[in-house]
């Protein structure tokens, strides 16, 4: 490929994601017949998977949307709200908002999802999230920038309640069993 990218061309859609199997998982709900929402959904939850710290299921976000049909744009917001009493008063440090239980939002991105694919989707949820589930089960091979990610924020997980759990599960029993608390593990030179 000679550092270039292919030219990817279509007559039926194209998707565009941050990882290749999300683009693909969407691609192929297209290929079933679905539209660019059940695309979109199909997107999203397969990027949960391949980037979970990049694309949570429990993130929040929204959607800008061309509905052919109303001939409009419109947007779906799936930012929950903060509650009118929330308590401000316990952030009394600006590290709590980086890591932790208080850094976490109200997730809104399935119910986002989901949304989407029911007001303007052809395909069911269950459809649009075949792709990701068959990743999640099957297994992928991680991409440069997920073993960057695990070895900068691997020593950070590590100093939770868990983090040693989190490891064995995410990076497997050999990993976790070698590591040393707050040290990095480059884990394609073992």
């Amino acid at each position: 490929m000679h550092g270039r990218r292919p030219t990817i061309s279509s007559t039926r859609g194209v998707v565009a994601a941050a990882h290749p199997l999300a683009a693909q998982a969407g691609a192929s709900l297209l290929a079933q017949g679905g539209n660019a929402f059940d695309a979109a959904a199909a997107t999203a939850a397969a990027l949960n998977v391949v980037e979970p710290y990049m694309s949570g299921l429990a993130g929040q976000g929204l959607a800008t949307c061309w509905v052919a049909a109303e001939r409009r744009i419109k947007v779906l917001d799936f930012v929950p709200r903060v509650p009118q009493h929330f308590p401000l008063e316990r952030f009394t440090r600006r590290e709590d908002l980086a890591r932790g239980p208080l850094a976490a939002g109200t997730p809104g991105n399935l119910a986002g999802w989901a949304e989407l694919v029911r007001r303007h989707g052809k395909k069911s949820l269950g459809d649009a999230f075949v792709p990701a589930i068959a990743l999640a089960r099957d297994g992928f091979p991680l991409l440069d920038f997920a073993m960057e990610e695990i070895n900068e924020h691997g020593p950070a997980i590590q100093r939770f309640p868990y983090g040693a759990e989190f490891s064995r599960n995410f990076e497997g029993d050999r990993y976790a069993s070698a590591r040393e608390p707050n040290r990095n593990v480059d884990l394609d030179s073992e």
